[in-house]
């Protein structure tokens, strides 16, 4: 059976006919000679997904990890393409990997981007930058509203905090 076999179809194992058992240690070692090393050819087996069901296929999906599923399965056909770009493969992935935050938001959301939301992971952290002031303003602009805003230090200290300053200010 070859490869042409395969593509037709007609599957089947095949196997390799039986190589001699080594009888002592020099056996055992690699043989250099062209003749001596056995043709390597690679036998491919494939299955056609097309007839199986959209469920089917977004069970299969939602275990592909999120960059593949977006740089790569969605090219693979019109289908996929579909199926990828739908809320319940997302839905799916989200309940398994018990992402709760995402299922809500997307509750509460009417256009909802589900592989944004999913890759860029935004719940659970903060997206300001230098949010407590440890690079003085850098990131920040100040609308003047008072007597200027700083970045002093806690008055007590917080545990599990990344950084002991905060930013302040003060209005006339």
């Amino acid at each position: 059976m070859d490869f042409d076999d395969l593509k037709m179809g007609q599957g089947g194992s095949q196997k390799s006919p039986p190589s001699p058992r080594p009888t002592s240690a020099r056996d055992l070692r690699p043989r250099t000679s062209q003749h001596s090393l056995p043709s390597l050819r690679q036998v491919y087996f494939f299955m056609d997904l097309e007839p199986f069901p959209d469920e089917i296929h977004l069970l299969i999906l939602s275990f592909v990890p999120a960059r593949d599923l977006l740089l790569r399965c969605r090219r693979v056909s019109q289908r996929w393409k579909r199926l990828v770009d739908s809320p319940s493969l997302w839905r799916i992935k989200c309940e398994r990997e018990h992402r709760r935050e995402i299922l809500r938001a997307a509750e509460m959301c009417q256009d909802f981007s589900w592989p944004k939301v999913y890759l860029k992971k935004p719940f659970s952290r903060n997206l300001l930058r230098n949010p407590c002031g440890t690079e003085q303003l850098d990131h920040w602009s100040a609308v003047h509203g008072g007597d200027e805003w700083r970045v002093e230090d806690n008055h007590s200290v917080l545990e599990g905090a990344e950084s002991q300053t905060c930013f302040v200010t003060s209005f006339e």
